[in-house]
């Protein structure tokens, strides 16, 4: 990932919609008040494995696992800055008819022939996100798209300093486009906010034989723009 600066915390607004607050409220009815306590006062210890912490609370040492972890993490943060969430900007901005057309070729995807052409799901998805639903994604999403280029621009910054892995991508947008409950308010901001939790959830490292090249090819190039310009500003800074 490239470097990152650690930003001082804001105020931020809360959502006055009705819905949004009716999630958050679902979320601190099923909070356990050991384990709250335990995340927000423990002290890091180290890492036992990739996915695996280190944390002592008190005079306990406590092993937390990432993945679910991160998860819950991102989609409560989602909901608390409802509106407000800072944006990460895509240079070059993601190109969301090709990246969802090349995640169909993956294995992951899913894809069987009564699901019907590729190119018409890639179509589906674009018109839907980019051109239906892009205002209402980028005003409570930070997910800015560009109808005339139909690229993704901005990602939200759903934890400070955390980026998503870029390789996923292309099936987040698939999955947004067909998983996400249109139907309700309440409905599609939670399954929004699910999908966002699941993109931004720390996971084992990508292993990039299951990307297919095009697409491998756009991420690989976009973070080594990134790491190329983390270098840069690190040279001048030092300088």
């Amino acid at each position: 990932l490239p470097r990152t600066v650690r930003k001082k915390a804001r105020a931020r607004k809360t959502s006055s919609l009705t819905s949004v607050q009716s999630l958050v409220g679902k979320c601190e009815a099923k909070a356990h008040e050991g384990l709250t306590e335990l995340v927000r006062e423990h002290v890091f210890v180290g890492c036992a494995s990739d996915m695996l912490v280190l944390v002592q609370h008190g005079t306990k040492l406590y092993m937390l696992d990432l993945p679910p972890l991160t998860r819950e993490a991102a989609y409560q943060s989602c909901l608390r800055r409802f509106g407000d969430l800072d944006r990460i900007v895509l240079q070059p901005a993601a190109p969301v008819r090709s990246l969802v057309r090349a995640t169909l070729d993956c294995p992951e995807a899913g894809w069987s022939e009564e699901d019907g052409d590729k190119e018409d799901i890639a179509e589906y998805v674009t018109n839907l996100l980019v051109h239906e639903k892009g205002e209402m994604l980028s005003i409570y999403f930070a997910l800015t798209f560009d109808p005339a280029t139909e690229t993704l621009t901005t990602l939200p910054e759903l934890l400070d300093n955390l980026l998503p892995p870029l390789p996923l991508l292309g099936m987040f947008l698939l999955r947004l486009a067909i998983q996400v409950d249109w139907t309700s308010e309440e409905g599609c901001f939670a399954t929004v906010a699910k999908e966002l939790a699941e993109l931004y959830m720390v996971r084992p490292s990508f292993t990039k034989e299951i990307l297919p090249d095009d697409l491998r090819g756009h991420i690989s190039g976009h973070i080594s723009r990134k790491e190329a310009s983390s270098q840069r500003e690190g040279a001048g800074g030092g300088a």
